[in-house]
Parts: structure tokens; C-alpha cells; sequence
């Protein structure tokens, strides 16, 4: 008993030393927050008055930027202007003095392009009718080609036609006569077997009569 009232002691100071030593760690880790979170605190007010400063600095400038250059523009556009103005007087000189230069030279190139285009008239008109003369011969000589070859087509069609006829009509003869030849002889060789079955049966007859013994075997072979 004492030992175990002796372990139960141990154990209640080890835990009594545990809990002491977790509420230390979390004091100093609460401690801990609280430095990093003012110096946090600390860093970011003097970084938005760093940038506020920035800001401030770079809005001056910019104003002062965009007034240099307003004026460099003012004065560049009353340049401009004056510069305008003088060559607006200059150029409507020249433009008049180019406008009849061009007109001059308008009517001269108008005036060439008429007499080219009479000129160009009559050599094409010259050109066509010569071109319709010669496509007029041609078309004459291509039809009287073609007549001449439609006259040979239809001879050689009529000459084709006559020996086509004739030899149709040589192969009917010849188809006849062969026909005919054949019909004769196959008359002649029925006449002939009829003529030999009769001498066979004739033979036969008379070997029956007559009781001879191989007359069946002889009319058998003969057939």
C-alpha cells in the first residue's frame, strides 16, 4: 500500500509539474502574440504613411508634369496655327498657279486622247471589217468542207450499206445451199439405213425361216 500511495504521489506531482509547465508555454506563447501583433500594428501604420507620403509626392509631380507639358502644347498648337496660316496664304497661290498648270495640261491630254481614240476608231473599225472578211472565208470553206465530207459519209455509207447487202445476201445463199446439202444428206443416209434394216429384217426373216442358229446374233451385230 505504501508503495502504491507512494506512486500515486509520483504521478499526481509529474501531472501537477506537466499542467504548471503547458500554463508557462501558453503564457509565453500568448506574450509572444502580443509582440508580434504590435510590431505588425507598427509596421503596417508606418508602411500606409510611408505610402501616403508616396502617393503625395508622385500626385505633386504629376501635376507639375502635366503643367510643363500644357504649355509646351499651348505654344507647339500657336506654332502650328501661325505656321498654318502662312501656308494656307502660300498654298492657295500655288494651288491657283497648279490649278491652271493643270487645266492646260487637261485639255491638250483630253485633246491627244481624242485624236487617239478617232485614230484607234477607224483602225479597229478597219481591223474588224477585215476580220469579219477573213472569219466569213473561213466559215464558207469550213461549210463546203463539210458538205464534201457529208457527201463522202453518205457514199461510203451506201457503199457499206450494198456490201453489207450483198454479203448478207451470199451468206443466206450459202446458208441455203448448206442448208439443202445437209437435208439431202440426211435423206440419202435415211434412205440408205432404212434400205440396210430392211435387208438386215430380210435376212432375219429368212435365217428364221430356214431355222438357222446364229441368224439373231448376225441381225444384233449388223444392228
Amino acid at each position: 500500500m505504501a508503495k502504491v500511495a507512494e506512486g500515486m504521489a509520483r504521478i499526481a506531482s509529474e501531472i501537477a509539474a506537466a499542467r504548471k509547465q503547458r500554463r508557462d508555454f501558453l503564457a509565453k506563447n500568448k506574450a509572444a502574440t502580443g509582440h508580434r501583433q504590435s510590431d505588425v500594428e507598427s509596421f503596417l501604420q508606418n508602411a500606409r504613411s510611408a505610402r501616403g507620403k508616396a502617393t503625395r509626392e508622385q500626385a505633386e509631380h504629376r501635376r507639375r508634369t502635366a503643367k510643363a507639358r500644357h504649355a509646351d502644347v499651348f505654344s507647339m498648337l500657336l506654332d502650328v496655327q501661325t505656321f498654318r496660316r502662312r501656308a494656307d496664304s502660300l498654298q492657295e497661290a500655288e494651288a491657283k498657279k497648279m490649278t491652271r498648270g493643270l487645266q492646260r495640261e487637261v485639255g491638250s491630254m483630253l485633246s491627244r486622247q481624242k485624236t487617239s481614240r478617232i485614230r484607234a476608231a477607224r483602225e479597229n473599225h478597219k481591223e474588224a471589217l477585215d476580220t469579219n472578211s477573213r472569219r466569213q472565208g473561213e466559215v464558207r470553206a469550213m461549210l463546203d468542207q463539210f458538205a464534201r465530207e457529208g457527201v463522202a459519209r453518205r457514199q461510203n455509207h451506201a457503199e457499206f450499206a450494198e456490201a453489207q447487202r450483198k454479203r448478207a445476201a451470199a451468206f443466206m445463199i450459202d446458208l441455203t445451199n448448206g442448208v439443202d446439202a445437209f437435208r439431202d444428206k440426211l435423206a440419202r443416209d435415211g434412205r440408205d439405213r432404212a434400205a440396210e434394216i430392211r435387208d438386215h429384217l430380210s435376212t432375219y426373216a429368212r435365217d428364221r425361216r430356214r431355222g438357222w442358229p446364229f441368224g439373231v446374233e448376225t441381225f444384233k451385230g449388223a444392228a
